[in-house]
């Protein structure tokens, strides 16, 4: 299962990992601009479930597709905050609230400085390597987040 980052600079939920989507249909092919101004294909769309920790799921009706993305998955706070979320950010720590204040899914400041979905850990493990510079770092930079180091 990839990592999902909380991303205040993504318009739309999006991914290039298809084994995140419950359902997944073709749909009318568009670019979107990243953050460092390059445009990159976006050909499906679906809902995808995401457990979280805790037992809980939450459910995203619309995520795009761009095979563009690699294993990089953003959820979309403008996207999130649209549909009445509340986002608070404290001490490495990012809670979602629902619209009547109950938290529906953490996340955790990774390493890198990005806010990553809190869910549960699966015992089997393995390594990526990606070569086309497409991991979560290079996404960060791309999309214009400066401050990373």
């Amino acid at each position: 299962m990839p990592a999902w980052y909380f991303d205040s600079g993504a318009s739309d939920h999006i991914t290039g990992d298809l084994s995140s989507f419950d359902d997944i249909e073709p749909i009318e092919p568009f670019t979107v601009q990243i953050g460092d101004e390059s445009k990159v294909w976006v050909t499906h769309r679906g809902p995808v479930t995401l457990p979280l920790v805790g037992g809980h799921d939450i459910h995203i009706a619309e995520v795009f597709y761009s095979e563009a993305f690699g294993n990089t998955c953003l959820l979309s706070v403008p996207q999130f905050t649209a549909k009445g979320a509340e986002l608070r950010f404290k001490s490495r720590k990012v809670q979602m609230l629902d619209p009547k204040g109950f938290v529906v899914a953490t996340g955790t400041m990774s390493g890198s400085g990005l806010y990553r979905l809190d869910q549960p850990q699966h015992q089997a493990f393995s390594a990526q390597i990606s070569k086309s510079g497409t991991d979560i770092t290079d996404w960060h930079r791309r999309c214009g987040h400066t401050n990373h180091r």
